[in-house]
Order: structure tokens, then sequence, then C-alpha cells
């Protein structure tokens, strides 16, 4: 018999990517900030709300058993980069900086995976939080890749 997942443990880990996905938010916001980008800053501030109360209130699920398998942390793993980049690419949707939510999502996911992969042809045009933002997260997917060696 094939044994279930550990759902309360995968969705706590889950919770506390989203919580650390709010955390790094913080840098462009700090970078809208400074350069007076108003959509920007709207927009980060409704994902890094919208990301912290999700992480928080995930984080807080109370696993019953402590024990975990192999396929409880691949279930995380594949959960959280579909997650962070589906919460990723709300910045680049509520601003505007990308046509669409489909466009903004593949942005993000192309950052978390490094595939390097874009839609935009003048990336340049962006806000300075924006490419910021779109940097980070090339660069955190980067750390995830380190992390796996």
């Amino acid at each position: 018999m094939a044994r279930k997942l550990n759902w309360r443990v995968i969705l706590q880990v889950l919770g506390f990517a989203v919580l650390f996905e709010s955390v790094l938010l913080l840098l462009p916001m700090l970078v809208a900030l400074i350069h007076k980008e108003t959509a920007m800053v709207r927009a980060l501030g409704i994902t890094i709300a919208g990301t912290g109360i999700a992480g928080f209130l995930l984080s807080r699920a109370q696993p019953r058993k402590k024990n975990h398998f192999a396929r409880d942390g691949l279930t995380a793993v594949g959960l959280i980069w579909l997650v962070l980049s589906a919460a990723g690419a709300i910045p680049f949707w509520i601003s505007g900086e990308t046509p669409s939510y489909v466009d903004s999502f593949f942005e993000t996911v192309s950052g978390f995976t490094t595939t390097g992969a874009t839609i935009l042809t003048d990336i340049e045009s962006l806000s300075r939080s924006a490419i910021f933002w779109r940097s980070l997260t090339h660069w955190v997917g980067g750390m995830g890749c380190w992390s796996c060696f």
C-alpha cells in the first residue's frame, strides 16, 4: 500500500519559503521607494502583504508526525517553485511592467529556474525596482541550483 504524503510538513515548509519570499520582496521595495516608483511600491506592497500573511498561516501547520520522506521533499520543492513563481509574478503584473500575468509568470519562472529566457524585448525600459526584482529572482534561482550540489 502506498504511503500518504505528509501534507502538514509540506505546507509548513511551503509556508517558510513563502515567508522568505516576502522578506526578499522588501529589497526591491526599498529600491522602489528610493527611486519614487509608485506603481512598483503599490505592487510590491500588495505582494509583500499577501505573501507575508499566506506564509505565516502556512508555516503554522503542525505536523502530526515528524518523519518525512523523499516524496514529501520532492512535492514540497515542486510546490515551492510553483507558488514562489506565481507570487513573484504579481509585482510585474500589477505595476504594468509586463503585458499580462502569463508573461509575468514566465519571467519569474525563468528567474527562479535560472533558464534566462525572457519575453521582454527591452529589459532596460523596466523600472529600476522591477529590474532589481528580476535580477534577484535569477540570483535566488542560482543559489537554489548551488545548494543542490
